[in-house]
């Protein structure tokens, strides 16, 4: 690997552990200090690979991006959605607010960039297991800085921001949710890696001795301490007492943990196993001593909602108070079709401006246009929905390039899923599927892509299945072998000619001694 591969790598796989803890990137310094560091690297990538590449390097490196299969059509889509900004704050398009559509642009382009250096920073696929393996580092530096914090009951400052724990773990994300759905993806790495470390099914032992033995050695294995490490983050999910974050990643884990064993037949009881242990072990023994009773008790607690005076008018002073008041001293969880409440009033404005939307990050500043009293108190800066909040700002078409990115990423970690695949290979599609699935569930009515962390770490996942190759099945290489054979030019002899001269040579092939 050259020097330059390994410096992305280094870099990429440093910002994904440190990027969580300037909270969560969602500051200005923060998202620009990132996006700066990405982009000079991959800036520095390019000089080289295209200018010096001839005398210092076997081939030009953006080579890498270019030879990843396929890897240029999500590429594409990423720098196709950061046009729509670019061309909102140009005048070519409208915006309602050139400074927070500039903040969505920055957003962008570090998307496009973690995508693109992850793809510079793993040249060989054995090298994916350690962008996993980062991941998981920064899960559990979440998980532990949480859990602590939670015990401790602290209050504390971080980046002259004032942080004050509540009674749901948070880390260094200013909200629970969001942490919720960094914990997901760090999950996601974990469950890629322990699926990369499975072996495939080898000989079946009879005897009990044997069976011990095979215990043994994988309570002795690396394998064991990841496994121990992955239930260190699901205690900090479930201290999170997120429902949608807790809920998307029990049934992702179990969709994709019955799809794996229908696709894989090698690696159907690795799989099954796996999800049979998080289940049980996870939610069923270990969540009921840190809170999963919170959870349970959020889901039911789900009936509130604030509705306004019916004997004011519209547009009174009593009404606006139901609108926007204070929040009231009895106070409970509002149900799912209040939280859905937000994103299909959001709609009207989806309406008015289909295509091209309002401008990026500009929701709050539209928001108050279609707001009713049937929403609750406080001031929405996001819609609560990730779908609905990009058809606002950016359109439908660009709502359509954002989930193109993770259908392309997520089809090509279905055909690294097979059993003529490398374990690695297999892990990787694992995470990546486990990772569409938690975020696509979450995002339904949570804004967790808003935050600038969470949306680099989803995007460098989705990139993983672009630098491990699919190889060809056995059919496709039948069908490749079958296309390179010779063809017999138009002079050759006809097949009665030809086989005449073989019944004609057989005799004489007899006679032939064997050379001892």
């Amino acid at each position: 690997m050259h020097l330059l591969n390994r410096g992305a790598l280094a870099l990429l796989t440093t910002l994904m552990v440190a990027f969580p803890l300037m909270l969560g990137g969602n500051r200005p310094w923060a998202l620009g200090l990132v996006s700066l560091l990405l982009w000079a690297a991959l800036l520095v990538v390019a000089m080289v690979g295209v200018v010096f590449a001839p005398r210092v390097l076997p081939g030009p490196v953006w080579a890498q991006v270019r030879g990843a299969p396929g890897a240029v059509w999500p590429l594409a889509l990423l720098l196709l959605l950061a046009l729509i900004p670019a061309a909102q704050l140009a005048g070519v398009l409208t915006t309602v607010d050139p400074f927070l559509t500039s903040n969505y642009l920055v957003r962008t382009l570090l998307c496009v960039a973690a995508f693109a250096l992850t793809l510079v920073a793993v040249p060989r696929e054995e090298l994916a297991r350690k962008i996993l393996l980062a991941a998981v580092v920064a899960g559990l530096v979440q998980a532990f800085l949480a859990i602590a914090l939670k015990s401790l009951n602290l209050r504390w400052t971080l980046f002259y921001s004032a942080v004050e724990v509540g009674p749901r773990a948070a880390g260094t994300f200013a909200n629970p949710d969001h942490l919720a759905g960094f914990m997901e993806l760090s999950l996601a790495a974990g469950l890629g890696l322990l699926v990369a470390n499975l072996g495939d099914e080898g000989r079946k032992v009879s005897r009990w001795q044997d069976r011990l033995l095979a215990v043994l050695r994988f309570m002795l294995s690396p394998k064991m301490m990841l496994r121990l490490l992955m239930v260190v983050m699901v205690v900090a999910l479930v201290m999170t007492h997120s429902r949608m974050g807790n809920a998307a990643f029990f049934i992702t884990l179990l969709l994709v943990g019955l799809f794996t064993a229908w696709r894989s037949l090698k690696l159907r009881r690795p799989a099954l196993w796996v999800v049979a242990s998080m289940v049980v072990v996870d939610i069923v023994v270990l969540g009921q001593l840190v809170g999963l009773d919170r959870v349970v008790d959020r889901l039911q607690d789900t009936d509130y909602s604030i509705q306004a005076d019916p004997d004011a008018p519209p547009g009174s002073a009593a009404a606006a108070s139901a609108v926007a008041g204070p929040r009231p001293q009895n106070y409970r969880e509002e149900s799912l079709q209040a939280r859905l409440r937000t994103p299909r009033v959001s709609l009207e404005l989806v309406e008015q401006q289909p295509w091209w939307g309002w401008g990026g990050g500009v929701f709050d500043r539209v928001f108050p246009r279609v707001r009713t009293p049937e929403i609750y108190w406080g001031k929405f800066d996001y819609a609560h929905n990730d779908y609905v909040q990009q058809a606002v700002e950016v359109g439908l078409v660009g709502m359509l390039l954002w989930v193109g990115v993770g259908l392309l990423a997520g089809w090509r970690a279905v055909r690294l899923l097979r059993d003529d695949q490398p374990r690695l290979s297999r892990g990787v599609a694992v995470c990546t599927l486990v990772a569409l699935g938690c975020l696509g569930l979450h995002s339904l009515v949570d804004f967790n892509l808003q935050m600038p962390a969470n949306a680099m770490l989803f995007t460098v996942l989705l990139a993983l299945p672009y630098t491990v190759p699919v190889r060809p099945s056995a059919r496709q290489r039948g069908r490749s072998d079958a296309a390179t054979l010779p063809e017999q030019p138009d002079d050759a002899p006809g097949d009665d000619e030809a086989h005449d001269g073989a019944a004609e040579a057989a005799p004489a092939a007899k006679e032939v001694p064997h050379a001892h």
